[in-house]
């Protein structure tokens, strides 16, 4: 598990909804119980990011209700990262943006802007990407990875060409955040 900040990420599996992600799920809270962590991010299943290719999206929903439970018995706020799937390697997007109208409206996000701006023509539209997902989605973000790429692949580089100091200031607003390394 990665902590940086005192802010956890959950383990990641990055595969069909199985039994080894609530473990994985539970062993990731405990983590962040013991270390005093502030918060747990945790990726959306690819059968709520990808419904098209993953289609097991009632497995999906009871791992989040239970990610949900979890939150609760613990007293860590979770976050649901965007995080569509990428081509190992590469770092890619394998099957393109997630599907923004699957995610369960009941659960709070961590918006990933380099997540985000995967598949983007330039900086315009990658900042437009961002801008519309913390109109669309507002409330509901409560923690930020923040990072940049060159749209192709999952870079981790400073905010600089894409989030300006603008762009950086509106979107921390009231939020918990980490600045996210490779």
């Amino acid at each position: 598990m990665k902590i940086v900040n005192n802010h956890a990420h959950a383990e990641t599996l990055y595969e069909s909804i199985h039994l080894r992600h609530f473990f994985a799920l539970l062993s990731s809270f405990a983590t962040a119980r013991s270390k005093g962590c502030l918060t747990l991010t945790a990726h959306l299943p690819l059968e709520i990011q990808h419904p098209q290719i993953f289609k097991n999206k009632v497995g999906a929903i009871i791992f989040v209700y239970f990610g949900e439970l979890l939150k609760y018995l613990f007293s860590i706020p979770l976050y649901w990262e965007n995080s569509p799937l990428l081509e190992y390697g590469s770092w890619k997007l394998k099957y393109g943006q997630l599907d923004w109208n699957s995610i369960p409206p009941y659960i709070q996000l961590c918006l990933d802007t380099g997540h985000l701006m995967l598949g983007s023509k330039n900086a315009f539209e990658a900042r437009k990407r961002i801008r519309a997902f913390i109109r669309r989605f507002d409330k509901r973000i409560g923690h930020l990875h923040i990072h940049e790429n060159k749209f192709i692949k999952d870079d981790h580089f400073r905010p600089n060409a894409v989030i300006n100091s603008k762009l950086l200031k509106s979107i921390i607003k009231s939020r918990t955040y980490i600045f996210e390394k490779g």
